[in-house]
């Protein structure tokens, strides 16, 4: 049995998928072994879990009569799913079953498989490491940035006089980007390149290329060269020929020959040029000709764009697979590719042969985000599966449960395509991948009434997505809204929704109209009763949700948001770890900074000469003392991490009870309990996870929720106010890898990019499709932020004729809606800017006065979106860039350096207190010192050595040399410079020679050092 459940917003899938979990296992409750519910987020199985023990429960211990709303539906569904069997459906029948289920439940809960797509596959690994040729040990890590920026510094790094190839490479990339934008980033460009090695997309394709050497790819570099230099001699002698020709017969083609000047001259513009000169056929066949090799010229372009790349992708492949190795680490993101790769062209995969005969039904949650391989590595489960009987003596089944209108993942390698195919009787076979079931056997469900939302909300999202897909420029869309329209739940009120359009006469910017706008909805709803945590705001960016935030925050407005959640946000939970940072290093200026700002920040302080303070440690000591706070930064530091931390809250009077406190003090405590944890090590771990670390958010905190429309979905508020004006046409996948063409290159793949311009025309439906399927991702973004509401949604856009999105909007109230629709309280129109479907009415269950302790905790949620950055205008009027800040900051610790660290173990000694954005480049440079015999000896302890001492000359200059070391038989002078040599370098280390051996050093001789 196949079933596909088209779930639309508010449909209630959950519960759907409940009742059809517990259809299967309460007249067998051993079943529940041997079902795999497969989700999407962690949030996702918790709920899932939590739903089905939970209504077990009520299931089995409760009367019909006292079960709850959703309950109760979930009861009835599976009474008449009962019905439609053999089995008992009476209720004494199905409570002792559900006693039964729950208890298999509890008793054997490790059985109770339900988990996200990443779990399942991640257990896989795990149990065949071994036959993978993986170590078992490995340490699964997610976020790839500490990585591309690891893979970074080390190709950098590797740039010398000796590897001229890869300086070639480098020099080349930087060049291509110099032609085609006129600037360049060499590290955001490497970063796109790593972002392709960890993209699915490319993953065939890159497995295919990674069989070749670098010499081939190079090789097929120049083979592609030598051809577009034999196409462009061809072009230009034909088209010498054809003007000839013309010029002969007296014909006049010099508009059609400057249309070949075009970038994106099209067939259809020329033939028209063609077709006024048809008493010459043999001309125009010469066009024709010239307009052929036009093309394949313009091909050669596309498919070689990205070549002169690829071997820089095979280098930083290699850079990546040694960190892997040295470190053990193994990627969230590579557990596809792996998996794929071991069963590919395997009917009866080894690493599913246990798991193949434990699993016999699968449920799969949020299956429109399913990506193509993730797809093609459950396919072989289904597959056994579906094709015989199982120990309960049945065939298994399989049930999905998707939106092709929520797929906004794509971005992610989410591929609604799959469940389009497999919703359509003629692509289904094709898209299982398999002929085990016949089409006529597949069962499409559409759960086609809204339970979350008003009537007044699902009727307008009815008339708008219904208008936008049939006339309002989305029509080539219609397949995937063809079920768009949802029945209303007659129980619930009429609702509201509201559309504010900016008047013409506005003359504020769009970004700070929808913003003060915003601001103004609700207080305006708050002004009615209606709490601020029945608020949400969802818009489109994080930037303009930032100054949301901050304009909110400043008119005293409590708000949620995923920045204010993070522990980050917090100004005493950043003044205890910048505490801790200076405690590790107090000479280091960058961290005195950082607990002066934020603690002028939470004292609601300010202090003009902060600049000379921070300078010194014993001013700055002062600083502190002025404002009542004592801190020994010697005796701090041999105590151990946990009671310093302790210590510091006491020194600033930070209460305990403040929740990001709590939060903060668990998450240490779990990181490093038993005694466990050094300074350095706690400095590393909260840079590498600050990102990461959250306040789990309380339904109860009485704040407004800030959100981008990708992190809403799933969620459901009673008021949305949706800030909107209009979407981008940039394509969402603007670079692709596709099987090449033979008569151009050897490669079996080209990476092309989709720009309208340089695409050819035999590969101009490639970039029809992207468009298509971008415009989706728009509209689909637009859908889920109009489903979230439950009561009432307001939306807030630009001008009727501005915005896109403002358009579609405007004529759907003017061309869409009949004139009774716009005359009844359907629509009525406010100040001609508003429409709104219902009179607003006063909300009746006004907000109850908090306690004091709830007052507390929800002004905890008040905090800004970005860091405080108001301190950085106390400094000295030279700013240095970050490149130049950088290297000053190196010089500086090399040349407080005394003696070069060993091992890594050293080097987190010397390390300890170091700014995170200066640790990769510093690794790398004491790396590269390690490696150098020379170094090693001029930073020996064992040999007297001066570092930054004053020499002052005969007519009264003092110099001031980084590092002076006292050989027996000879004396070193070295300094250390960033950026290239310059004459004034070399001039500099001599004078500091010429002094030393006035003093009477022995051979005396100077050592630049160039970082």
């Amino acid at each position: 049995m196949f079933i596909i459940y088209k779930a639309s917003a508010g449909s209630g899938k959950t519960s759907r998928l409940v009742s059809e979990y517990l259809t299967l296992t309460i007249p067998n409750p051993e079943k529940f072994k041997h079902v795999l519910a497969i989700t999407f987020t962690n949030n996702a199985t918790a709920e899932m879990k939590e739903r089905i023990v939970d209504t077990l429960y009520a299931f089995a211990f409760k009367n019909v009569s006292d079960f709850d709303g959703s309950t109760k539906a979930i009861y009835n569904a599976v009474v008449n799913n009962f019905k439609a069997t053999s089995n008992p459906y009476e209720h004494p029948y199905i409570q002792a079953q559900s006693q039964k289920l729950l208890q298999e439940i509890l008793y054997n809960y490790d059985q109770f498989s339900i988990s996200t797509i990443d779990t399942f596959f991640q257990k896989i690994l795990r149990a065949f490491a071994f036959e993978l040729g993986i170590n078992m040990n490995y340490n699964v890590q997610i976020q790839l940035d500490e990585l591309h920026n690891q893979a970074i510094s080390l190709l950098i790094n590797k740039l010398s006089d000796s590897n001229v190839a890869l300086t070639q490479r480098l020099t080349q990339l930087v060049n291509s980007s110099m032609e085609e934008s006129g600037k360049w980033d060499i590290e955001r460009q490497l970063l796109q390149l790593l972002n392709n090695i960890f993209n699915e997309d490319a993953f065939q394709a890159l497995k295919e290329i990674g069989k070749l050497t670098k010499e081939e790819i190079d090789d097929a570099n120049k083979e592609i060269l030598i051809k577009r230099k034999k196409a462009d001699q061809q072009f230009q002698a034909l088209k010498e020929k054809v003007k000839s020709h013309a010029a002969e017969s007296g014909v006049n083609i010099e508009g059609i020959i400057k249309e070949f000047d075009k970038e994106d001259l099209k067939m259809e513009g020329l033939t028209k040029k063609i077709e006024k000169i048809d008493s010459y056929p043999d001309i125009q066949d010469q066009i024709y000709q010239l307009y052929d090799l036009y093309q394949h010229i313009k091909t050669i372009h596309f498919l070689s764009f990205n070549l002169s790349k690829l071997v820089l992708l095979n280098d930083m492949q290699e850079i990546i697979d040694e960190i892997k190795t040295e470190e053990n680490l193994f990627y969230l993101s590579d557990t596809n590719r792996v998996i794929h790769s071991e069963i590919k062209d395997q009917e009866a995969p080894y690493i599913y042969e246990k798991i193949g005969n434990k699993y016999s039904y699968f449920f799969i949650d949020e299956f429109q985000d399913t990506s193509l391989l993730q797809w093609e590595n459950l396919v072989p489960l289904l597959i056994n599966a579906l094709s015989g009987n199982n120990q309960f003596g049945e065939t298994g089944s399989v049930a999905l449960f998707g939106d092709l209108k929520q797929a906004i993942y794509r971005f992610r390698n989410g591929d609604p395509e799959l469940l389009k195919n497999l919703s359509q009787p003629e692509t289904f076979s094709k898209a299982l991948k398999s002929n085990v079931l016949d089409p006529s056997q597949v069962n499409n469900v559409h759960l086609d009434t809204n339970y979350r939302s008003t009537p007044s909300i699902i009727q307008f999202n009815n008339h708008f997505f219904k208008f936008w897909v049939q006339s309002g420029g989305m029509q080539e869309l219609k397949e995937y809204y063809s079920e768009v329209e949802q029945k209303t739940n007659q129980n619930k009120d009429p609702g509201l929704v509201s559309i504010q359009f900016k008047a013409k006469e506005d003359q504020r910017q769009a970004k700070s109209y929808l913003i003060e706008e915003t601001l103004q909805t609700i207080l305006q709803l708050k002004q009615e009763g209606i709490p601020y945590g029945d608020m949400a705001v969802l818009m489109s960016g994080n930037d303009t949700l930032s100054e949301l935030g901050l304009l909110l925050s400043k008119s005293e407005i409590p708000i949620i948001s995923s920045e204010s959640l993070l522990l980050s946000s917090s100004t005493w939970v950043m003044l205890l770890t910048s505490a801790v940072g200076w405690i590790t290093n107090p000479d280091l200026p960058y961290y005195r900074m950082m607990v002066a700002h934020y603690f002028l920040q939470s004292n609601d302080q300010s202090a003009d000469n902060l600049y000379d303070v921070i300078q010194d440690h014993n001013s700055f000591l002062g600083f502190l003392n002025k404002r009542g706070v004592a801190i020994h930064t010697d005796q701090l530091q041999t105590m151990h991490l946990n009671r310093i931390i302790y210590e510091l809250l006491g020194i600033f009077k930070i209460s305990k009870r403040d929740p990001y406190i709590v939060a903060f003090l668990d998450e240490v405590e779990q990181q490093f309990s038993a005694g466990t944890g050094s300074l350095f090590e706690f400095i590393t771990w909260w840079t590498e996870n600050k990102s990461g670390l959250k306040l789990s958010s309380s339904a109860s905190v009485d704040a407004v929720t800030l959100s981008t429309i990708h992190k809403a979905k799933g969620l459901a508020y009673k008021v949305v106010i949706f800030a909107f004006s209009q979407y981008i046409y940039q394509n969402t996948k603007n670079d692709q890898w596709i099987p090449t063409d033979p008569n151009i290159t050897s490669l079996p793949y080209s990476w092309v990019t989709l720009k309208k311009s340089t695409v050819p025309d035999q590969y101009i439906e490639l970039l029809n499709q992207e468009k298509k399927l971008t415009s989706l991702d728009n509209l689909n973004k637009i859908y889920v932020a109009h489903t979230r509401a439950r009561e009432r949604l307001y939306i807030i856009t630009v001008e009727k004729k501005k915005g896109n999105y403002s358009k579609v909007l405007w004529n759907l109230i003017e061309n869409g809606l009949s004139d009774e629709q716009k005359e009844s309280d359907q629509f009525w129109t406010q100040d001609g800017t508003q429409f709104v479907t219902e009179n607003p009415m006063q909300h009746k269950d006004l907000v109850e006065e908090n306690d004091p302790l709830e007052k507390e905790e929800a002004e905890l949620y008040l905090s800004d979106f970005k860091v405080d950055n108001q301190f950085l205008v106390l400094e000295k009027p030279k700013v240095l860039t970050e490149e130049q800040e950088k290297g000053v900051f190196i010089h500086q610790f090399l040349a407080s350096l005394t003696c070069l660290p060993r091992n890594s173990k050293e080097r987190g000694e010397v390390l300890a207190g170091v700014p995170p954005h200066f640790l990769p480049p510093l690794i790398s440079i004491l790396k590269k010192l390690n490696e150098d015999i020379e170094y090693q000896s001029l930073l020996d302890p064992e040999i007297p050595a001066w570092n930054e001492v004053n020499l002052i000359t005969d007519s009264g200059k003092i110099l001031r040399p980084d590092r002076i070391v006292f050989f027996p038989d000879k004396t070193v002078v070295m300094d250390y410079k960033t950026g290239k040599p310059e004459p004034e370098h070399q001039t500099q280390i001599d004078l500091y020679c010429e002094q030393l051996t006035a003093m009477g050093y022995p051979g005396v001789m100077g050592k630049l050092i160039y970082l």
